[in-house]
């Protein structure tokens, strides 16, 4: 991702392309993020999100706004990705864009993991994305949460109850 995005970026600087720049810097950050340069990917990512906004783009914010709040959620920054989280959230509400829906619902859910500890509050996360995933037909979207949902089962003991949930 990180390679294609700089590429993108150069060929974009070349021919003057400011949208196309800002997308390549979309996609050049999340593979700094990737790498383990965390405070790097998460600056470049900002920029390239501000350049992006900055050409009157909408479409795509939810996706972008997730993986930077999953960013800012791997660095620690958790009040951050609660933001941009909840960001993205508005957006699927105001302009009806819900193909990320199911998956900002299964981050909020990590975040409260990581966060707070708070199992409940994220196994109802899980749920609910587990539901709008299956009401959209979105069987990866509905695979990636089972799996979180999974994983917290297990960590509180209920091994069966994860084993049954991903056969």
């Amino acid at each position: 991702t990180q390679l294609a995005g700089d590429e993108e970026m150069r060929v974009a600087t070349e021919q003057g392309f400011a949208f196309w720049h800002a997308t390549g810097t979309l996609y050049s950050a999340p593979g700094m993020l990737l790498s383990g340069h965390l405070e790097e990917g998460l600056q470049l990512f900002e920029k390239g999100l501000e350049a992006y906004r900055a050409t009157g783009a909408g479409l795509g914010l939810t996706y972008y706004l997730g993986i930077l709040g999953e960013g800012f959620m791997q660095a620690g920054r958790f009040e951050q990705a609660r933001r941009a989280f909840d960001h993205a959230l508005e957006l699927v509400e105001t302009n009806d864009e819900r193909f990320q829906e199911a998956e900002l619902h299964r981050l909020y859910g990590e975040l409260h993991l990581r966060e707070t500890k708070d199992e409940a509050a994220a196994a109802a996360c899980f749920n609910r994305a587990i539901e709008i995933a299956r009401g959209q037909k979105g069987r990866a979207w509905e695979l990636r949460t089972t799996v979180s949902l999974a994983r917290l089962w297990y960590q509180q003991g209920r091994g069966h109850h994860a084993f049954t949930a991903l056969t």
